[in-house]
């Protein structure tokens, strides 16, 4: 199904808009960071199903009212199998995956869609922290210096010492050889190639094109 890695031989970056975790109007944004990427997801696969849902209050924002909603149909934010069935509930059709590789990444972002990862963002990305991790959304790739995209919904990730140098997460470049160890990473927080934490829209194996609920 994935072609190899030099169908994004050139930069291509996604345009959606960016959501931050840091300015949820609720006393869940330290821990949201799967809400506000699930959030961005949707919101670009199914314009409007958050920012014109019925249900949304006056003023709430979208990631807020994601979250809202979520706990109260289906559950805690850091649940994946609950983030699924909140996409599902907002028509999206998403897939979450532990099998994540290079070039599933690439596949997706040459066929415009942008692919939710779960990584280890504390600690040296040599030996990450297993315990701590973190959701982001990838939205593109640009060679120069072999780096993937991301909206984080946490600010700018130090890819190589851990943790966050800044609020700042839109657009976002982590070079490869240093977050992949991050998103690629056992229980232990070894490096296992193969092995990324991934939510991906559902598509067709024949076409590779999004297959909307």
């Amino acid at each position: 199904m994935f072609q190899p890695k030099s169908i994004l031989k050139d930069k291509k970056v996604l345009s959606m808009p960016w959501l931050s975790q840091m300015d949820s109007n609720t006393d869940q944004w330290a821990r949201m960071c799967f809400s506000s990427s699930s959030a961005m997801l949707c919101e670009y696969l199914k314009a409007g199903c958050l920012k014109n849902n019925r249900e949304r209050r006056s003023g709430e924002q979208i990631d807020d009212f994601y979250l809202r909603k979520l706990n109260e149909l289906f559950g805690d934010t850091t649940d994946a199998d609950k983030q699924l069935a909140m996409h599902r509930w907002l028509g999206v059709n998403t897939r979450f995956r532990q099998n994540g590789t290079r070039e599933s990444l690439e596949w997706h972002i040459s066929r415009n869609l942008p692919v939710m990862t779960g990584q280890l963002h504390h600690d040296h990305y040599t030996r990450p922290n297993p315990v701590k991790s973190h959701w982001n959304l990838c939205v593109g790739y640009d060679p120069a210096g072999d780096c993937f995209v991301f909206h984080d919904p946490a600010g700018t990730m130090d890819t190589v010492g851990g943790g966050y140098l800044n609020n700042d997460g839109k657009y976002r470049k982590y070079p490869w050889s240093s977050w992949s160890h991050r998103w690629m990473a056992d229980s232990s927080g070894n490096f296992v190639v193969g092995t990324g934490w991934m939510v991906v829209p559902v598509t067709d194996k024949a076409t590779g094109l999004y297959i909307a609920l």
